[in-house]
């Protein structure tokens, strides 16, 4: 998996200023299997396409686009496929996913979103899973919902972070 490959699921392929520092760190976690990283389709283009014909309220915090109401319906239904019953975009961790099963066990983020919430969000234990379903490329006929956990070593490599993080921090308030 190359950052290359990551931009176009969080970012949905918009020129935007990705941030790659971020996307090269999963990368090479995912190339090193401290996180996995499967991918399933959800859904045809056009079942995506009637629900945005269907969508007459925006519900969420502030306006939202009705192509990314009809995502967080499709995750919702890819859920209760699952057995799963969820919230839309509830408090969690200080943050708003845009769809979390009521059990936490998955958190689905749909069309653009930050890499850095897959590391933030499966820091939480109860996180198993944290989806990404962007919106759909002109000549995809599926929708693909990516789908990361975590691998061998990630509470380690989190640890580490942490702690370079706080040798750093310490470092700077001696010197002040």
């Amino acid at each position: 998996m190359k950052a290359e490959d990551l931009k176009y699921i969080f970012y949905s392929g918009h020129d935007v200023s990705p941030e790659w520092e971020i996307l090269d760190e999963l990368s090479t976690l995912i190339n090193n299997g401290i996180i996995f990283y499967i991918k399933e389709k959800v859904c045809l283009k056009k079942n995506y396409y009637d629900l945005i014909d269907k969508v007459k309220i925006t519900e969420g915090l502030g306006p939202q686009e009705k192509g990314h109401v009809a995502l967080k319906e499709i995750a919702k239904e890819f859920l209760a496929e699952q057995g799963l019953e969820s919230n839309v975009e509830p408090s969690f961790l200080g943050a708003h996913p845009d769809i979390l099963s009521k059990d936490f066990s998955w958190i689905i983020e749909c069309g653009t979103t930050t890499p850095v919430s897959v590391l933030f969000f499966l820091q939480d234990k109860r996180i198993k899973n944290v989806g990404i379903l962007p919106y759909p490329y002109e000549d995809e006929k599926e929708l693909t919902l990516h789908i990361f956990s975590r691998g061998k070593n990630f509470g380690q490599h989190i640890t580490s972070k942490i702690t370079g993080l706080k040798t750093v921090f310490e470092k700077f308030h001696r010197k002040n």
